[in-house]
């Protein structure tokens, strides 16, 4: 009776519909069709059809606040909370996980404290306030801890090592990132671990610290392999090539550069393939391969193009023109 009801809720066309359905049926109103509810929800929402599931959320948050259940009202604003963020709506997204927060501290639950914690943090991540952002993730990182949640933990020692590093404290971010691959590998979960090596790889080359910047990317590459995920073989791959460039290793760079290209054009992921071109148009720039170069800047602008990235676009056609002043 629940489903039942909880699907023609969610038929319902206005609120009006919907209110004159739930008084038509009071005895069905309770936990049992907040949760019909929230499984419609979370079925769209793994479906990647978030506006349906921003619906069923908002649904499901009515009805819980309708019988009172605080717990249940807290999972809603959570969800829904992630599907404006998947939708890019990180204002709406920012206001209902700080709904949740006032909610979950007058009920004392340390679980759900900290994960609206964490959609506050991520969201004030996103909006580049980074001092915010890393002092609700420490915050959330305390409940954690006081928790003993490790893979909790594990994650969100990269997003703060993810903020030092934007903040230029490397040691601060390399200790985390530390941190979070010692965890992981203790649970173990290897695609953490490559998180945290990933991590560890991009400070170490905002140090200049090349040689250990190779092998933590040379970790990732394997799990990636492991895995046999062609997007993250690809990404490992792209900032190997980097990494060899810098070094001057323009054959080794551009083997790893060939093979990024290959990977994320195997999923489609036209952005990050025009950006392989444009790192093997680098290469041959630099190798007076200037047509070659003059070709891949092409390509580069090409795929970026159809994949609607307009700042690698514009690096394509700079490039562009560096090959043929070359030339010239």
């Amino acid at each position: 009776a629940a489903d039942d009801l909880a699907d023609r809720i969610a038929d319902a066309p206005t609120p009006e519909a919907r209110e004159e359905l739930l008084l038509a049926e009071p005895e069905l109103v309770n936990d049992a069709l907040i949760m019909a509810l929230s499984r419609r929800a979370g079925q769209a929402a793994q479906d990647q059809n978030y506006p349906a599931a921003q619906a069923g959320f908002e649904r499901m948050l009515d009805v819980a606040r309708r019988v009172g259940n605080k717990r249940l009202e807290g999972e809603a604003l959570q969800n829904l909370a992630n599907a404006k963020y998947f939708q890019r709506n990180l204002q709406g997204a920012l206001e209902a996980y700080e709904a949740r927060l006032p909610l979950e501290r007058e009920r004392q639950d340390q679980s759900g404290i900290a994960a609206a914690l964490l959609g506050i943090a991520t969201i004030r991540y996103s909006f580049s306030e980074y001092a915010t952002a890393l002092s609700t993730y420490r915050e959330a990182l305390v409940i954690q801890e006081r928790l003993d949640d490790t893979g909790a933990m594990a994650t969100t020692l990269i997003s703060t090592g993810n903020v030092l590093y934007l903040q230029g404290d490397y040691s601060a971010a390399i200790a985390d990132y530390t941190r979070s691959r010692d965890l992981n590998r203790a649970l173990p979960n290897a695609a953490g671990e490559a998180d945290a090596l990933e991590g560890l790889g991009r400070v170490f080359m905002a140090q200049g610290n090349y040689r250990a910047a190779l092998d933590a990317l040379n970790g990732v590459l394997a799990e990636g392999r492991a895995r046999n995920d062609r997007n993250d073989q690809g990404a490992a791959l792209l900032s190997i090539g980097d990494v060899l460039f810098r070094l001057g290793n323009l054959d080794g760079a551009r083997s790893a550069l060939v093979e990024s290209r290959a990977h994320f054009e195997a999923v489609k992921h036209l952005s990050h393939a025009g950006r392989a071109w444009q790192g093997l148009a680098l290469v041959d720039l630099v190798a007076s391969r200037f047509t070659l170069a003059e070709d891949e800047y092409r390509k580069s602008g090409d795929s970026c193009g159809i994949a609607g990235d307009r700042e690698c676009v514009a690096a394509a056609v700079a490039g562009l023109a560096f090959a043929q002043t070359a030339q010239d």
